[in-house]
C-alpha cells in the first residue's frame, strides 16, 4: 500500500421524522433544523483511523456504531474514534428491549404510563435508533468512495462565543453567565485538501457544546437542533461550497454558550433570575453559528495545506485510575446551589483518553468535561506544534473538575464521580503520555 496520506469525507443528516415524537422523559415535540453526523477517513501506509462526528448529547448506542463502522469501512473498532459533540437541543433515546423495560423506567422516575403510551415510546426511540444507523452507512459509502490523497494544515480563529458559567450567588456557586471567569476563545481550525489544493473538509474546535437552546421550550413546543453547531457548520459551508464542515467539542466543564435562550443574571441581592426567549433562542444560535463561521471561514482562507509525512499517521488508547467519590447534599439531590456537602471516598475510577497523531497535530480525544485550567496545562505542556482537545470522544465520561472547585462546592464537584485532585493527576498523565507519543514519532 502507498504510503501517502489518504483522506475521504462523508456528511449525512440525520432523519429524524415528526413520528418520532414526543420523546420518552424529554418531550421533545418537533423538529427545527435537523442535526448531522459526519465521518472523516484517514489512511497512509498500513495506518488507518476515522473521526466519527455524531451530533447527539450521548450515544447509548456506542457499541452498535462502533461495530458497524468498523464493518463498512474494514477497519477494526479500536481504529474509530466516535466523537459525541454533545448538542444538547437533540434528543436522548435507549435501546429499549421491549416496551415493558420502558414502562418499568418510567416508573423509576415516577411517572405512570400506559401500555399504549410504552409501546409509542418504544417503537419512537428504535426509529431514531434507525435514523442513526442509516445515515453511519450512508457516510461510510461517501468516505470510502472519496478517499484520495489529500494534504492537511492547521489554523487558529478567536470566537468569543463561550464564557465562563460558574457563578457565585447568595446562595452559593451555581451554573450561569460569568464574562469574568477564565476562558479560551481560540477556536483550532484544520483544513483538509485534495490534492489539487480544493477545501474537501474543514474541522474547527470550539470550547463550548453546542448549547444554546438547551431546556428552552418555544411557543410550538420543544424542538429538536443542531444548534449553534449546525447554524456554524452550514456558514462554513456556503463559503467552502465543495467541503464539508465538521465542528468538534472541545473543553466545557466550566463553559458554555455567550448567548442562551434560558436567560439568567445575577441581581443586587446576588439572587439568580432565570427565564426563557423561547423562540428568539434560534435567533441566538443562529447568530453565535454566523459569528462562529466567520472567524473559521477567514482563519481557514489562511491556512496553507501541506503533504502529511510517512508514519505521522497514528492512534493509540490509554487509560488510567483516580480516586473516586460519592456526594451527600442536604436533601438528597443538587438542584439549586448548596453551601453545604459531604464528599465521600469510593471505588478508582477509570478516566480514559486516546491521541490522534496526523502530521504535526494531535487531537487529545478524551470522555471526561475538563475545565479551564486542566485543558490549558495540557495543551501548555505538549511537544506536538498543535494539540487539539476533544471531548465525549473516549469511553466514560463526566466532569473532572479542577481542586477548588470542591471548595466552592459546585456544580461539577458535587457531580463529579472522582476525587478531588483527580483533574490534576490527569493533567500530568495525559502531558507524560504525550511527551512519549511524540518521542516515538517515526
Amino acid at each position: 500500500m502507498s504510503s501517502c496520506f489518504c483522506a475521504g469525507v462523508g456528511k449525512e443528516t440525520i432523519r429524524y421524522t415528526p413520528e418520532m415524537f414526543p420523546n420518552f422523559g424529554e418531550n421533545y415535540t418537533g423538529i427545527h433544523d435537523l442535526p448531522t453526523m459526519q465521518l472523516l477517513l484517514f489512511k497512509s501506509g498500513d495506518a488507518a483511523a476515522a473521526l466519527l462526528c455524531v451530533d447527539v448529547v450521548i450515544l447509548n448506542i456506542r457499541d452498535e456504531m462502533l461495530h458497524a463502522a468498523a464493518e463498512y469501512l474494514s477497519l477494526k473498532e479500536e481504529q474509530i474514534i466516535l466523537h459525541a459533540t454533545h448538542v444538547l437541543s437533540t434528543p436522548h433515546f435507549q435501546k429499549w428491549p421491549d416496551p415493558d423495560v420502558c414502562r418499568a423506567a418510567a416508573a423509576h422516575y415516577g411517572a405512570v404510563i400506559s401500555d399504549e403510551e410504552a409501546e409509542s415510546y418504544y417503537r419512537r426511540d428504535h426509529a431514531m435508533i434507525r435514523a442513526h444507523m442509516d445515515a453511519l452507512k450512508n457516510i461510510c459509502t461517501q468516505a470510502l468512495s472519496s478517499l484520495q490523497p489529500a494534504w492537511v494544515g492547521y489554523g487558529e480563529a478567536f470566537a468569543p462565543v463561550n464564557m465562563n458559567r460558574v457563578v457565585e450567588t447568595e446562595d452559593g456557586w451555581w451554573q450561569g453567565m460569568n464574562p469574568e471567569g477564565a476562558s479560551d476563545h481560540t477556536v483550532a481550525v484544520i483544513r483538509i485538501d485534495t490534492a489539487d489544493k480544493t477545501p474537501a473538509a474543514v474541522l474547527f474546535n470550539c470550547n463550548m457544546a453546542p448549547g444554546c437552546l438547551e431546556g428552552s421550550v418555544s411557543e410550538t413546543g420543544r424542538l429538536v437542533s443542531a444548534d449553534v453547531a449546525g447554524a456554524a457548520e452550514r456558514f462554513v459551508e456556503e463559503q467552502f461550497p465543495a467541503a464539508a464542515a465538521f465542528y468538534t467539542t472541545g473543553y466545557t466543564g466550566d463553559q458554555w454558550q455567550a448567548l442562551r435562550a434560558k436567560l439568567d443574571y445575577i441581581d443586587r441581592g446576588g439572587r439568580q433570575v432565570t427565564g426563557d426567549l423561547k423562540s428568539a433562542g434560534f435567533v441566538l444560535k443562529d447568530i453565535l453559528g454566523a459569528r462562529l463561521g466567520e472567524a473559521v471561514v477567514h482563519a481557514a482562507d489562511r491556512i496553507r495545506t501541506e503533504p502529511v509525512p510517512a508514519g505521522t499517521l497514528r492512534l493509540i488508547h490509554r487509560s488510567w485510575m483516580y480516586p473516586g467519590q460519592k456526594v451527600s447534599v442536604p436533601g438528597g439531590m443538587l438542584t439549586a446551589p448548596a453551601k453545604a456537602c459531604e464528599y465521600l471516598p469510593a471505588g478508582d475510577e477509570p478516566a480514559y483518553a486516546s491521541f490522534l497523531q496526523i502530521g504535526e497535530i494531535c487531537f487529545v480525544l478524551c470522555g471526561v468535561e475538563l475545565c479551564h485550567e486542566t485543558a490549558m496545562k495540557i495543551r501548555e505542556k505538549s511537544p506536538f506544534a498543535h494539540t487539539v482537545i476533544l471531548e465525549f470522544a473516549a469511553e466514560g465520561g463526566g466532569y473532572m473538575p479542577e481542586e477548588i472547585f470542591y471548595g466552592r462546592i459546585t456544580y461539577q464537584s458535587v457531580k463529579s464521580r472522582y476525587a478531588k485532585g483527580a483533574a490534576e493527576r490527569f493533567a500530568a498523565d495525559v502531558s507524560e503520555f504525550l511527551q512519549i507519543f511524540y518521542r516515538e514519532t517515526v
